[in-house]
């Protein structure tokens, strides 16, 4: 059976555990897109069924140890572990397995106890640590529930460190090196999942300067991909708020690097990204400091004959 007949067969089998079980065990390990797939069909299709009671979140908890027994960068009570190999770096262990805790993890996350959040590290860890982007990309989303439920204790343990320096490895993905597809598939969740880890300005400051700033100068012209990072520069602005001004002058250079490009009439969809990031962002978050760069805006805008636009004409 091909990926999208084994979907099929996933969501006629969301009536229970065992079935659902059965479907994901007799799947071959070939399919790439398969964790995507699996994810968005239990975000749709069984998250809204899934009830996770006190009698059988015993059972979860233990089939997820069954599938990620450990991570050599934890403990088994779940508190970092610094295990050095012979080069001096951190060794990385645990299984790869693309079985059900693979993309139930995140919504069990929310259900969960305190007594069984240690369970979840080692598989996420995992997940983190995993060739497949997709993987990765899940593994991220995990992080993020695990650190807006539980981020004291991450602390405490020292396990936040080690999710960020796991997750940040994920906004490495960027062209040429890697498929447009394949950065707007893990950016967004590496990004909001470093938002959720951050305790302070400076780590905040970080997640912008690293993440879609950095982005921007391998976008290559990609038009669907310059769309993606505006609306992440807007996700992180919004957490940012005033101390977006710090980014004032590299996000004015963006905005007048896209409009003032010649051919971006071909790209209407890529103006009204572009106006509507800036309106949002920089009359937002930035507004003490516009007056200095009124002349460039005003600039950019003519340039891309966006005075002339619907879409100015609309505010």
């Amino acid at each position: 059976m091909d990926l999208k007949q084994y979907e099929e067969k996933l969501v006629s089998s969301l009536g229970s555990f065992d079935d659902l079980q059965s479907v994901v065990d007799e799947m071959p390990s070939t399919y790439s897109a398969l964790a995507k797939a699996l994810y968005y069909i239990f975000q749709t299709e069984f998250l809204p069924k899934l009830k996770v009671s006190a009698e059988n979140e015993t059972a979860i908890v233990a089939e997820i140890k069954q599938k990620f027994p450990k991570n050599a960068k934890v403990t088994a009570a779940g508190h970092a572990m610094i295990s050095a190999s012979d080069n001096g770096e951190l060794t990385f262990g645990g299984q790869e397995k693309t079985a059900l805790p693979t993309w139930l993890l995140r919504g069990l996350v929310d259900y969960s106890s305190a007594e069984s959040w240690p369970v979840f590290i080692p598989a996420t860890l995992t997940l983190l640590d995993s060739p497949e982007i997709a993987l990765r990309a899940q593994g991220c989303l995990a992080a993020k529930s695990i650190a807006e439920k539980y981020k004291a204790k991450l602390e405490t343990s020292g396990l936040r460190p080690l999710f960020q320096e796991a997750i940040k490895s994920c906004l490495h993905y960027l062209p040429p090196s890697s498929k447009a597809e394949e950065t707007m598939l893990i950016e967004r969740p590496a990004v909001v999942s470093l938002l959720a880890l951050a305790t302070n300005n400076q780590e905040l400051d970080a997640v912008m300067r690293e993440g879609p700033l950095r982005a921007f100068r391998y976008t290559q012209q990609n038009v669907k991909l310059i769309i993606y990072l505006l609306d992440l520069v807007r996700t992180v602005a919004d957490r940012l708020g005033p101390r977006t001004i710090i980014h004032l002058k590299e996000l004015i250079h963006i905005f007048m690097a896209i409009l003032a490009d010649p051919y971006i009439d071909t790209s209407p969809e890529l103006v009204e990204a572009a106006c509507s990031t800036m309106s949002s962002v920089l009359l937002r978050h930035c507004a003490p400091r516009m007056p200095n760069y009124r002349y460039d805006v005003l600039y950019a805008l003519a340039k891309a004959k966006v005075l002339q636009s619907p879409y100015f004409d609309d505010g």
